[in-house]
């Protein structure tokens, strides 16, 4: 058994998250327990949705946690400790409305509100960094779990909200039911949640939009594509960044990304943005995100933490805000800029400038075999490289050999991949090459079969690292005096550590 504990160094020049460890259950309810859950919101935390708790937080006998209530308004909530101190931080969880009681006005109890605020969501998951003076412009919040209709019924679907940690390592988790809409009759309500899970940044990082030549594609938004109605931002390309501007207090801008999301999972859509001119017209703004195409549902979408306060944020430098976008398999996904839609404040010209649009993807466990690197066989027909399992966080990884001559010039090399490297010029026979950037040499102890095993650490550091694998070994009966040192070289193997 080996362990990668001796290359973590190589982690200071790859792409490599350092903050999380692999995905860790936070919360599964067992026992039955509400595992610290609580509708009691305390005089120093600000609840979002500004209203009063849940009757009820239970955990059931099928180890879900239970909330239940009679009105509108409510929420329940937990605070989690010794999580990641920087970075952006990802909880998702499991969520359902097992009831949803319909009055006489259409649709649900638990039906989200169209003239909220973006930020007070009806039936959503959220989280905050921190344990108090939570205020809604804090919040990253993930789709609503209610739509227009009676919800009753539904299946347990994935939620996820991001957050950048402020340094405490706590984290508040909540539920808020709906918002405080008088028009949406009373009535008790049961949703349920399970497998509330920390995510792993088992991530890597690719550029959507630059704005290095352009608007890239990016519009404003109208009828047919706006989560919040019509609106009439003026979407330009500035100095390497999309402009947008608008003189009242809706609008926004949003663009799709074909093919966007490679893999299924938790992805994180990232964004830098800044206000350069406010008037106090910008409340909550938000990064908001969604898979697949152009959405007129803002229950669809989750949304980042707001890059507004309630005051003049004019003259703002650039931050990077992250929102999620949960999807099955590939897919497209849509990203809106929206700066506002709060009718309680006045109208007044803003300018919005966002730049370094990204996706941040998980990274999964993969192996591969070189075309570059063909095998170079001697008498004895080897040496074969295969692999045993996949790469991935935590668990051990084999990488066999096969055909091995049974001398003792015998070595698996891993290390990085590079161009072949013509052995012939060592005494090798011909097609023998090396191509591995050797970062350690294990000698052979067994033949004509060998293995090597690696535990790979939990620990996202590895994630995305990749390894080349190659078996060489020496077969004496290929000596003469043109080739003095007859090597045999596998093909070369790739395994990308990953989940």
């Amino acid at each position: 058994m080996h362990t990668l504990d001796r290359l973590s160094s190589l982690c200071c020049f790859l792409a490599c998250a350092t903050s999380l460890s692999a995905q860790t259950t936070l919360s599964n309810f067992t026992g039955p327990t509400a595992d610290g859950w609580s509708g009691a919101i305390g005089t120093a935390t600000v609840f979002p949705n500004g209203s009063t708790a849940v009757a009820g937080v239970n955990s059931l006998g099928n180890d879900v946690l239970e909330l239940t209530d009679g009105g509108f308004g409510g929420g329940a909530y937990r605070t989690y400790t010794g999580l990641p101190t920087s970075g952006f931080v990802t909880i998702s969880v499991l969520g359902r409305i097992v009831t949803d009681p319909v009055g006489a006005t259409a649709g649900g109890t638990l039906s989200p509100d169209p003239n909220s605020n973006p930020g007070q969501f009806g039936a959503s998951f959220g989280i905050a960094a921190g344990n108090s003076g939570l205020v809604d412009q804090e919040f990253g919040y993930g789709a609503s779990l209610g739509t227009a209709a009676n919800d009753t019924g539904q299946n347990f679907k994935r939620y996820a909200a991001t957050v950048r940690a402020d340094g405490s390592g706590e984290f508040t988790a909540f539920f808020t039911p709906d918002q405080l809409d008088a028009t949406v009759p009373g009535g008790t309500w049961v949703v349920q949640f399970d497998d509330v899970v920390l995510v792993s940044d088992c991530n890597a990082e690719t550029m959507l939009s630059d704005f290095s030549s352009g608007t890239d594609g990016w519009a404003s938004l109208d009828a047919s594509n706006s989560p919040f109605g019509s609106a009439f931002t003026t979407v330009a390309h500035g100095a390497g960044e999309l402009v947008l501007t608008d003189a009242g207090f809706t609008g926004g801008a949003y663009k799709t990304y074909t093919g966007a999301a490679t893999v299924p999972g938790v992805h994180n859509i990232l964004v830098d943005v800044r206000i350069a001119t406010d008037n106090g017209t910008i409340d909550r703004a938000r990064i908001a995100a969604v898979a697949g195409g152009a959405t007129t549902s803002f229950s669809d979408l989750s949304f980042s933490q707001s890059f507004s306060t309630t005051a003049d944020d004019s003259g703002q430098a650039y931050a990077q805000f992250a929102v999620p976008v949960i999807t099955t398999g590939p897919s497209d996904v849509t990203v809106y800029v929206l700066p506002d839609y709060d009718a309680n404040i006045g109208g007044g010209g803003w300018d919005i400038r966002i730049d370094n649009v990204q996706i941040s993807s998980p990274v999964n466990a993969s192996t591969a075999f070189s075309s570059a690197c063909a095998a170079g066989h001697h008498s004895f027909g080897g040496p074969v490289l295969s692999f045993g399992g996949v790469p991935s966080l935590g668990t051990n990884f084999t990488i066999n050999g096969g055909n091995l001559a049974g001398t003792p010039l015998c070595a698996l090399l891993f290390g990085f991949e590079i161009p072949p490297i013509d052995l012939t010029i060592y005494g090798s026979f011909a097609g023998s090459q090396g191509c591995v950037q050797a970062l350690d040499t294990v000698l052979c102890s067994t033949f004509p079969t060998a293995s090597f095993t690696i535990a790979i650490p939990a620990d996202p550091s590895f994630c995305g690292l990749p390894l080349t694998a190659q078996w060489v070994d020496y077969d004496p009966t290929l000596v003469s005096g043109s080739v003095p040192l007859p090597l045999g070289t596998s093909r070369a193997g790739t395994f990308t550590i990953g989940m």
